[in-house]
C-alpha cells in the first residue's frame, strides 16, 4: 500500500511515514506497519481468522485461502456493520441490541417451512451470550460483550441471498474508539464506517473516561453501559455529541475514526406518503414513494440495492431533488461518493412495502380458573365438587371483574380470588368487551328431597318457637331462602316468611341455625364442603 491514514485521518505516504506514528488501512481501518528498502510500502500483518470486514480489504495479498469478498453487496451490508446495531435507553441506563433487518416475504416462507433456527454467537464459551431463535420470535440480540465480530448462524441453511447479506455476515462486533451513533428519542443505530458525519447535528458515543476537550465539538454525559470484555465487566460512559462547528480539530478528532466530517450535510427525507420507522427501515403501504435529496456537497450520488444488484438514482437536480423510489423488493437507498465504486458509504434506509402500517396480534382471552392446590378447574365436567376452602383464583390475559352472584345479588367481587363459592350460586367472569361468561357448580344426580324427609309444619312450629339471643344471616341462609323459593307451596309458605323476616331483621335466633341447617342440606344445600 502506497498510502495509510494517520490517527487524524491525513493520508500519509510511506516515504513520509514515521515508524513511531501508528497508521490504519484506508479500507478497512486496520493497523498497517511500515516496510522499508527495496520492495518499501505500508502492509498489514497475516490474520488467521479474518472478520468479514477484514476479508473485503483489498490491501491482503498473502494467500487466497482466507476467501476475499469481492462483491459489492456485500462489501456494503458488512461495511455498515452486518445486523445494524442500535444504542437505546431507558433514562441513564444503556443497553446495545443488533435488530434483525426485515426479509423479504419469500424468504420468510422458506424459514418457516423449514422450521429454520437463528443461531447467534453459538461458539462463545459463555452460555448467556449463545442465543437460538425462531423465525417466530426474531427480534433483537442483546449485544453485552466488546468482540470484534459476532457469529450469525441459520441451521438449517437458508439459500436465500437477501437473508445471507442482511443476517449471516453477524454483527461487527463494539469498538468504543470507533462507534458513532446517531441520536435519538428511542435509540440511534450506528453510523457505518467513512459515512459523513455532518456539523450541526448531535449523535452519541462511548468513552472509557471523560471526553477529550474538542474545539467545535461539546460533549454531555447522558448515561453509562455495562460491557463484559474477557470476563471483567467494563463501565462505559455514553455522551451526546453535538458537532457544533467545522474545525480543524473537529475534523481530526471524526476522521481518524474512520468518518468523513462534513460542514453542509446532505439529505434524503421521505415526502410521501405517510410510513412507519423502524431504526433505518421505512415501511410504506404504496407501490412508489417519493424523496427530497438535499446535496449541498454536490458529491454524491444516490444509489439503491436490491437482492442482485446496485444501481443508480438519476438526480438532474444539483442542489435539491425530488427522487421517486418503487417500494417493491425491500430496497435499501444508500448515499454514495461520486467516484466511489467499492460502496462503503452508509445505507440511509431500507424500504419495505406492507400492505398494513398498522400491525396488531390477534389477542386471544384466555381465563384460567384454578382451586387453592393449583390445579385448574374444567366446569365442562359432570359431578364437580366445590373446590378447596370454597376458594377459586383466576387469571387472565385481558381486563375482567369475576362475581359469585344469588339471582340478582353479587354475594361477592374480585379480579383474583373468590371466596365463598358454593352450590346454587353463580361465578359471572365480566371481560367487557370480551363478553361475560358464568359458571356454576351442580351436584350429580341431585334430586329434590322436599316431599320425601320433611314435615313443612313439625319445622316451621320448632322455628317458631326459637328466641333470642341471635346472629347475623349469611350466605347460607340467602341461600337456603332462595331453595325453598323454589319450590314455595301452601305448606311451606308460613316456614319461607318466617326464615324471610329473620334474614330481614337480621337476626337468626341461634336456637334455630341446627334445624335451618337441617333443611339446608335436605334441599340441597352444603354445609362446610
Amino acid at each position: 500500500m502506497e498510502y495509510a491514514i494517520d490517527k487524524n485521518g491525513n493520508y500519509i505516504h510511506h516515504i513520509d511515514a514515521n515508524n513511531s506514528t501508528t497508521y490504519k488501512c484506508p479500507d478497512c481501518l486496520e493497523l498497517v506497519f511500515i516496510r522499508r528498502g527495496l520492495n518499501a510500502c505500508f502492509f498489514h500483518k497475516p490474520i488467521r481468522d479474518r472478520t468479514p470486514l477484514q476479508r473485503t480489504c483489498p490491501e491482503y495479498h498473502e494467500n487466497n485461502s482466507y476467501k476475499k469478498i469481492n462483491n459489492k453487496l456485500d462489501i456494503l451490508y458488512i461495511n455498515n456493520g452486518g445486523i445494524p446495531l442500535y444504542l437505546c435507553n431507558s433514562g441513564k441506563r444503556f443497553e446495545l441490541r443488533a435488530h434483525f433487518p426485515t426479509v423479504s416475504d419469500k424468504s420468510l416462507k422458506k424459514l418457516k417451512e423449514v422450521g429454520a433456527k437463528i443461531l447467534v454467537n453459538s461458539e462463545s464459551n459463555i452460555e448467556i451470550d449463545r442465543k437460538v431463535y425462531s423465525v417466530e420470535n426474531l427480534d433483537y440480540y442483546p449485544v453485552n460483550i466488546i468482540k470484534n465480530w459476532i457469529d450469525v448462524k441459520c441451521e438449517p441453511c437458508v439459500s436465500e441471498d437477501d437473508i445471507k447479506r442482511k443476517w449471516l455476515w453477524g454483527i461487527r462486533g463494539v469498538d468504543i474508539e470507533k462507534d458513532i451513533y446517531h441520536s435519538s428519542k428511542d435509540g440511534g443505530y450506528r453510523v457505518a464506517l467513512k459515512a459523513s458525519i455532518s456539523v450541526g447535528k448531535s449523535y452519541r458515543i462511548m468513552f472509557y473516561k471523560s471526553p477529550p476537550r474538542i474545539v467545535g465539538i461539546s460533549f454531555k454525559n447522558i448515561g453509562e453501559i455495562y460491557l463484559r470484555k474477557g470476563i471483567t465487566n467494563k463501565v462505559i460512559f455514553i455522551y451526546e455529541m453535538n458537532i457544533e462547528k467545522f474545525t480543524e480539530e473537529a475534523r481530526e478528532f471524526i476522521e481518524g475514526k474512520g468518518y468523513i466530517l462534513a460542514e453542509k450535510p446532505n439529505e434524503l427525507l421521505p415526502l410521501w406518503p405517510p410510513g412507519v420507522f423502524n431504526g433505518n427501515e421505512i415501511f410504506f403501504c404504496e407501490s412508489k414513494a417519493l424523496f427530497l435529496h438535499i446535496n449541498h456537497t454536490k458529491k454524491d450520488k444516490l444509489f439503491f440495492s436490491t437482492h442482485n444488484g446496485i444501481y443508480e438514482i438519476y438526480d438532474k437536480n444539483e442542489n435539491y431533488g425530488i427522487v421517486s423510489l418503487q417500494v417493491y423488493g425491500n430496497k435499501s437507498v444508500i448515499i454514495s461518493e461520486e467516484n466511489n465504486d467499492r460502496f462503503n458509504s452508509e445505507i440511509k434506509y431500507n424500504i419495505n412495502y406492507n400492505s398494513s402500517l398498522v400491525k396488531k396480534k390477534l389477542l386471544v382471552p384466555k381465563v384460567i380458573i384454578k382451586d387453592s392446590d393449583d390445579l385448574e378447574i374444567n366446569f365442562n365436567q359432570e359431578g364437580l365438587k366445590l373446590p378447596k376452602d370454597r376458594k377459586i383464583y383466576i387469571k387472565s390475559n385481558i381486563p375482567f371483574c369475576a362475581t359469585v352472584n344469588h339471582n340478582n345479588y353479587v354475594i361477592s367481587s374480585s379480579n383474583s380470588c373468590l371466596e365463598d363459592v358454593g352450590y346454587f350460586l353463580d361465578l359471572s367472569i365480566n371481560s367487557k368487551a370480551f363478553g361475560t361468561r358464568i359458571y356454576s357448580y351442580k351436584r350429580k344426580n341431585f334430586q329434590n328431597k322436599l316431599n320425601k324427609s320433611l314435615n313443612w309444619e313439625l319445622e316451621y312450629l320448632k322455628l317458631y318457637r326459637c328466641t333470642a339471643p341471635t346472629v347475623k344471616a349469611d350466605n347460607r341462609y340467602f341461600q337456603l331462602l332462595y331453595l325453598l323459593s323454589q319450590n314455595i307451596n301452601e305448606k311451606n309458605i308460613q316456614l319461607y316468611r318466617l326464615i324471610e323476616t329473620w334474614i330481614k331483621t337480621n337476626s337468626i335466633p341461634v336456637s334455630a341455625i341446627r334445624h335451618m341447617d337441617k333443611i339446608f342440606q335436605l334441599l340441597g344445600g352444603v354445609i362446610n364442603e
